[in-house]
């Protein structure tokens, strides 16, 4: 076996000690990388619930809540003609809005998370 010279030793070692800090740099670049990523991915999700309980839930009950809206003179014609239909209408119009104040405050929270996870800065 040969022998290093002292100053070629050195430059060996110090060679070896870069390349290690240039491993373990880019492995912690690597890992950030992979963090960012996760994070965004789970944001994406959020954001995909949030839209499809948008569409699925609140949309659906508000829309069901204004297809049972009647106008003033409906109203008032139903209730003159009809006072017990007129009764389970209105009970039936606040189950409808307790429904819709129920999908609204679920949404709220849900997108008081999405914020919460400060996805909006990440993507």
């Amino acid at each position: 076996m040969t022998k290093l010279s002292p100053s070629l030793r050195r430059r060996l070692v110090v060679l070896a000690v870069l390349a290690v800090a240039a491993i373990a740099v880019a492995l912690v670049l690597n890992l950030r990388h992979q963090q960012r990523q996760r994070r965004i991915a789970a944001c994406r999700q959020q954001r995909s619930e949030i839209g499809r309980f948008r569409k699925d839930s609140f949309d659906a009950q508000l829309t069901a809540m204004r297809r049972m809206r009647l106008n003033p003179d409906q109203e008032a014609t139903l209730r003159r003609v009809d006072r017990e239909a007129y009764v389970r209408y209105v009970q039936a119009f606040g189950e409808q809005v307790d429904k819709v104040a129920t999908a609204g405050d679920r949404l709220g929270e849900m997108v008081d998370a999405y914020r919460a996870g400060d996805c909006l800065a990440v993507e």
